[in-house]
């Protein structure tokens, strides 16, 4: 901990913490009991991770006993996903700076009943492990032993209670900050409760203390309502820093807004009074590899799912085939109509037998169980509908009809087990199917993965044996906030005088639309029916938080469903790729700028969605309606740049839009390859490099060398002719790599066998049109690569052996196959023989002898034909020159340059 002197990112450190730490001296007791609880529910290397990066942000926050220097209100944003854990983080942060020194801890939650009673939940029973009486009964309680305080202290309400509703609010925060005795408040993003917050300080006179109090304020899902669109006037916003403001002379607050939906506070106004000013933290969530996004972790159970599962890891396509977990089947007529709808049948049969293969895979759970460890995990379905609470009310009753729901009470609907399962034995084969499904995405999980143990085999009269359990206990019931309809969802077991009372949704069926979208946690979510979609421009920042399937949840990952229409899938696929490349932007962002206003990160919008509703006045950042995935772009977007490279960038995707009517091809789930542009030629693409080379001034004073290898010497040679090699566009030297002249398909002759000496090879010519249709391409593309269509990462650098066969494999699972044919149709026709001798500048064509795609004389014939080339046989060397043979590529640089070495 220490006192920040200038705003500033921060990552989590690659370096271990120096000892000397504050987080590692000062008292430990909140976070080793929190750490504790933890470890006995959740993995070790998930407390690790936990662990870190709190400690990474609670070491940089001013000292609570010394802020010397430090502004009064420190503030900061943390970057989570959609179910990643921010509550987790929430946690960590406030156990280690109660530790330091903090007094006073407020949660802020968004706008919802649920919601706030849940987070209250867990802060109050896992880091007070303090007991309050259920929600909504007078017998029983949250966690076993008497009524109270947990055994380190503290003082929380009651989780059923916000402050709005606490009698002598102020007398008790006296009471116990007089006392050293921490407080921590989850309190509702209202303007009643955060008016009585502030009443509450405003009382108490904090100068008794003899030093300034030490507050923080952790705002769950801060883009909500703590980022107003109004500007710092709007009511949300203002009545948050009403609860410090009028005792700053005697308070000192850090302020950190969690969100998984960063693009809403990082474009408000700087002088809105929650503006993220001194830091911003990326959250790494668990997942098959270390990186700055993510944290390695070996149990695949315990990974994060976010959009790289979803959209990337088992391909792009929503079919079984594809990708299993997504399927794009509701039609258009039953899109909001839940009557006759052949999908929502579907996905509530699939429901109930995915829970029934659960169970099968767990025989000794049961539902009768009085041990917490015995009960049957969690197995929900989330049914997104509109706003509209009528719609709410109408999908219920829908689905009560189609199953033959009994009224439980409390707003919840049960099922009759016999009338169920004479529905299953009438359609029995259709029941099979999804047993069948769900059995083929385990075999594939367990194959392709390689982190699961296939066992036990389950059949399906092992799955018809515990389906009528299932039928007997799942639920069905309305979660939108609103009381007069809805009810909260509660997976937490209560202890009575006679035992442990099993939770009401250990299984349920969940319909909403109005609060359920954002924050309320689904445990055990396995079957999503998205059935909401925006008759106007969507917003990103909204319908990622409607992503509730986004969560911790890989140990059941092979029983997800996600039944969307193809549109919808569209645009979510957008939004996942335009998120994931932001978030690898603010990192990058970190290593170039102080901070966030000198970074002036600019956000890129799609046709088909914007970024968010909540902009506003005095925007400091450019905002780029780029589409997704233009990771060409990627420099000119951020601060210092040059406004004409800025311009030339909208002015290449507005024509390529009015070329696609409005909407480009995109690299779907490549994570690394730009906008595609289907039939554009070689010259055309390397046009479309005319004007940042042109209009960058900056070269004008440089020696500039272009290298370029296979495909790119093509795009080289192009760009080369049309401009004349002078004026602007001037170069002062050409290393062409394994390239040809053309013309493109005669010139590769791919290599059958070497027989001594002879060098047998086949011509492609009259395979290529074949060889470019769709069906070919995606065949050869999942034969090689698993199944997947999509791209899949590959270190190229890092491969065992760099053979032609080896190095276009790695590019096959490098690639999107939709990348990958649009390549190939840019290079039918390329032939710029007639026209080499234009190109007079001093040029080394390198080749390599083993060189399994184009024989070394097309290299030969490609130099002749240059006036001012030098051609270089590289001995050894195959298609992949440049990874295998970089001292040669370098020599040819220094070469054209003069330097000789």
């Amino acid at each position: 901990m220490h006192a920040t002197e200038q705003p500033g990112f921060f990552w989590p450190p690659s370096e271990e913490v120096t000892p000397t730490s504050l987080v590692e001296t000062r008292s430990r007791g909140w976070w080793e009991s929190l750490e504790t609880r933890l470890g006995r529910v959740v993995h070790p290397l998930r407390v690790d991770n936990l662990r870190s990066s709190s400690r990474s942000i609670v070491e940089r926050l001013p000292d609570p006993e010394d802020w010397g220097e430090s502004p009064a209100v420190f503030k900061g944003l943390v970057v989570g996903a959609v179910q990643s854990g921010k509550t987790e983080s929430m946690m960590g942060v406030a156990a280690m700076a109660i530790d330091q020194g903090f007094r006073l801890v407020v949660v802020l939650t968004a706008d919802s009943d649920d919601l706030r009673r849940q987070t209250a939940l867990r802060f109050n029973s896992v880091l007070l492990e303090q007991s309050d009486r259920k929600h909504g009964r007078t017998d029983a309680y949250t966690i076993p032993g008497s009524r109270g305080p947990g055994p380190l202290g503290g003082y929380a309400p009651s989780y059923g209670n916000d402050v709005a509703s606490q009698s002598k609010l102020s007398v008790l925060l006296d009471k116990h900050l007089r006392g050293e005795t921490p407080v921590v408040l989850v309190v509702k993003k209202e303007t009643v409760n955060l008016e009585s917050l502030g009443a509450a300080m405003r009382s108490i006179d904090f100068s008794q203390f003899g030093h300034p109090l030490p507050m923080l304020v952790l705002d769950d899902e801060c883009d909500e309502g703590s980022v107003g669109a109004s500007g710092p006037a709007d009511a949300i916003p203002w009545g948050i820093e009403q609860i410090w403001r009028s005792s700053l002379d005697n308070v000192r607050v850090v302020y950190i807004g969690y969100t998984a939906t960063a693009a809403a506070n990082l474009l408000q106004a700087t002088d809105n009074p929650l503006y993220p000013s001194h830091f911003a933290y990326l959250l790494r969530y668990p997942q098959d590899k270390e990186s700055p996004l993510t944290t390695g972790h070996p149990d695949f159970d315990a990974w994060y799912t976010g959009g790289e599962i979803f959209y990337r890891f088992f391909g792009i396509e929503p079919s079984d085939e594809a990708n299993f977990l997504i399927r794009a089947e509701i039609d258009d007529a039953h899109h909001g109509i839940p009557e006759g709808s052949e999908s929502l049948r579907n996905a509530l049969i699939a429901y109930f037998v995915s829970a029934a293969y659960r169970l099968a895979l767990s025989p000794e759970r049961s539902f009768s169980s009085t041990d917490p460890a015995d009960l049957p995990a969690p197995h929900s379905m989330l049914i997104q509908v509109s706003q509209n609470r009528r719609d709410h009310l109408r999908w219920r009753n829908a689905i009560r009809d189609i199953l033959g729901g009994i009224d439980r009470g409390e707003r919840t609907i049960g099922f009759d087990p016999d009338h169920l399962l004479a529905v299953l034995a009438a359609e029995e084969p259709e029941w099979e199917a999804w047993f069948a499904s769900f059995d083929a995405s385990r075999r594939r999980v367990c194959e392709q993965l390689r982190s699961r143990d296939p066992t036990p085999i389950v059949s399906w009269e092992d799955v018809k044996a515990r389906i009528g359990e299932v039928f007997g206990n799942a639920r069905l019931k309305i979660v939108n906030g609103d009381e007069e309809d809805g009810t909260s969802l509660d997976y937490e077991p209560a202890w009575a005088a006679e035992g442990m009372v099993a939770a009401q949704d250990n299984h349920v069926i969940v319909v909403g639309g109005q609060k359920l979208s954002r924050g309320i946690t689904i445990e055990g979510l396995c079957i999503s029916y998205f059935a909401r979609e925006s008759q106007h421009k969507p917003h990103a920042d909204t319908v990622l938080q409607l992503s509730r399937w986004f969560g911790y949840r890989a140990k059941q990952l092979e029983f997800c469903r996600v039944f969307m229409t193809e549109r919808t899938h569209a645009i979510l696929l957008d939004i996942h790729e335009n998120d994931q490349d932001y978030r690898k932007r603010l990192m990058s962002l970190n290593e170039l700028y102080p901070n966030l206003e000198e970074a002036r990160i600019a956000l890129r919008e799609s046709p088909s969605y914007a970024l968010t509703a909540k902009k506003g006045p005095g925007v400091v950042t450019q905002n780029l309606r780029f589409s997704p995935f233009t990771h060409l772009f990627s420099r000119l977007e951020v601060g210092r740049l040059s406004e004409s490279n800025q311009d030339w960038a909208v002015r290449v995707l507005e024509g390529a839009a009015r070329a696609h009517k409005g909407k480009p091809v995109s690299a779907h789930g490549s994570g690394h390859g730009g906008i595609l542009f289907p039939g554009w030629s070689a010259s055309e693409i390397a046009d479309l490099l005319d004007g940042l080379v042109a209009e960058n001034g900056r070269w004008h004073s440089q020696r500039r060398i272009v290298v370029a290898h296979s495909f790119g010497g093509m795009l080289a040679l192009s760009w080369l002719l049309r401009h004349g090699c002078a004026g602007r566009a001037r170069i002062d030297g050409l290393v062409l790599i394994a390239t040809t002249g053309g013309p493109m398909y005669e010139a590769v002759r791919l290599r059958v066998a070497r027989l001594g000496p002879l060098d047998l090879r086949m011509g492609v010519t009259h395979s290529v049109r074949v060889w470019n249709t769709p069906l070919v391409t995606r065949t050869v593309k999942r034969l090689l690569s698993g199944g997947n269509l999509g791209a899949l990462p590959v270190d190229f650098a890092k491969l065992k052996r760099k053979t032609d066969f080896a190095l276009d494999l790695a590019g096959w699972r490098n690639t999107d196959w939709r990348a990958m044919r649009t390549f190939r149709v840019a290079m039918a026709g390329f032939d710029v023989r007639e026209r080499l001798g234009g190109i007079r500048i001093p040029t080394m064509v390198l080749h390599g002898s083993e060189d399994a795609i184009f024989p070394p004389e097309v290299g030969e014939r490609l130099a002749a034909a240059l006036p001012m080339a030098e051609f270089r046989l590289v001995k050894g060397a195959a298609h992949g020159l440049p990874l295998t043979h970089g001292v040669e590529v370098k020599q040819a640089v220094r070469d054209l340059l003069g330097g000789g070495k």
